[in-house]
């Protein structure tokens, strides 16, 4: 099986993952988001470069069962994918604190950008008491999950590099 269809077959998998099995088991106030964990894991291994094309089509993927409008998803989570660019400066060394930790601030400014362009929209965004610590809930789960897809797209960026040749 060739590396590209792994990999297409890794961000449909996410975008199931995103779209029928966590809003099932999880609760409707708070839920991780499994794009954006895997969007921080892959972007902190491959660079952010595959990370925003991974945000960017995982993102219209979500909007094709979603209630947002098709593309704003793609559109929220390739800006945040950004973020990873953090784990190309080279005194930090590459291991899953880094996409945990992107990951962790990156559902803050996804959110934030939600939020921004949902009141830019018209759409109803609901503003009680507890919206800090859902969001904060929100953060932690989403940057739990960077620890189970860490360990795949690992095996797979390495997989999808051409050996070094050393002379």
């Amino acid at each position: 099986m060739s590396t590209a269809l792994i990999a297409v077959l890794f961000l449909l998998t996410v975008v199931m993952i995103h779209v029928t099995i966590l809003p099932a088991v999880l609760p409707t106030t708070f839920r991780p988001d499994a794009l954006l964990a895997a969007t921080m894991t892959w972007g902190a291994l491959a660079g952010y470069r595959q990370a925003v094309a991974l945000g960017v089509i995982g993102g219209f993927l979500v909007d094709l069962w979603g209630d947002a409008p098709i593309g704003l998803t793609g559109l929220l989570v390739g800006t945040v994918a950004f973020l990873t660019a953090i784990g190309e400066i080279p005194l930090i060394p590459a291991n899953a604190l880094v996409p945990l930790i992107t990951a962790f601030i990156g559902e803050f400014v996804l959110q934030g950008l939600r939020f921004i362009m949902f009141q830019a929209l018209g759409r109803p965004v609901e503003l009680g008491d507890p919206m800090p610590a859902i969001i904060l809930l929100t953060a932690v789960s989403t940057s739990m999950l960077v620890l189970g897809f860490y360990p795949f797209a690992r095996w797979l960026d390495r997989r999808m590099k051409r050996p070094r040749l050393e002379w």
